[in-house]
């Protein structure tokens, strides 16, 4: 169904990810309008091929595309880094601060280099640590892995910030604004983040990170069926939303023409 031999292809064998590889590649030279056309005629057929009592995919799960979402925020290198030096450089007075500090920079690194949602990160365990990953419990309570090797400066931070904490409390982030540990809440996280960006001028929530994270995957030339399995979208469709942002480097790669041989 794409790039093969479409005769070797029966109703019964289509599944959804052959039709979704499909759409995305339609979707590098056409429009969302012309790509949702296609997915209606597929959408029909199957509707017609369950009608005869074959067995085939509900067409009912064959989605149609979104339109991307206007001005995607992301953070560039220079923001990422500052992030990380303001929190660094906080005035610590007691252990209680050194672990929040430790602890907001912990939480803003896995944010950007993992991609989790921050729903997710506040629902890690210290047991989801794994050798050279973490256990995620997704939307829908999926669960899924992403990697952060043992030794990277993200894992040995967290594992050193676990190791000061006195607590039996099992989730791996807790706040610690109180005598008593207690389970942090996204309010804390959002807070947090948007207190430190105040700090160098910009105005953002905690899911640019995550925003980030694709776009700098997509400007590495990473695959996109490869960031749509990290982001764990359902739909390639969302993760095509990023592509955009390939947007500057056409245009450059355009002005080639114009150089002399």
């Amino acid at each position: 169904m794409y790039g093969g031999d479409v005769s070797l292809y029966t109703p019964e064998t289509v599944k959804f990810y052959h039709i979704d590889q499909w759409i995305a590649i339609q979707r590098i030279n056409k429009t969302i309008k012309t790509c949702n056309l296609y997915v209606w005629a597929i959408r029909s057929f199957f509707r017609f091929c369950l009608y005869m009592e074959r067995a085939v995919i509900n067409y009912k799960w064959i989605n149609f595309s979104k339109e991307p979402e206007k001005n995607i925020e992301y953070l560039t290198d220079e923001n990422i880094e500052s992030i990380f030096q303001e929190i660094k450089k906080r005035k610590t007075k007691n252990k209680n601060q050194i672990l929040i500090k430790i602890r907001d920079l912990c939480i803003v690194k896995l944010l950007f280099y993992t991609g989790l949602r921050v729903s997710e990160l506040l629902a890690l365990k210290k047991e989801d640590l794994k050798d050279d990953m973490i256990q995620i419990v997704g939307k829908g309570w999926i669960h899924r892995v992403t990697f952060l090797k043992r030794g990277t400066e993200e894992r040995r931070l967290i594992e050193y910030y676990l190791r000061l904490r006195n607590d039996d409390y099992e989730q791996l982030f807790i706040n610690h604004s109180h005598n008593e540990p207690w389970k942090l809440s996204r309010n804390a996280v959002e807070s947090m983040v948007r207190k430190e960006w105040a700090k160098i001028g910009i105005k953002v929530r905690p899911h640019i990170f995550r925003h980030s994270f694709a776009t700098k995957l997509i400007r590495k030339k990473a695959s996109i069926f490869h960031i749509q399995k990290l982001l764990w979208h359902k739909n390639i469709q969302t993760t095509q939303n990023y592509l955009w942002c390939l947007d500057k480097e056409l245009e450059e790669v355009q002005e080639l023409v114009k150089e002399k041989l």
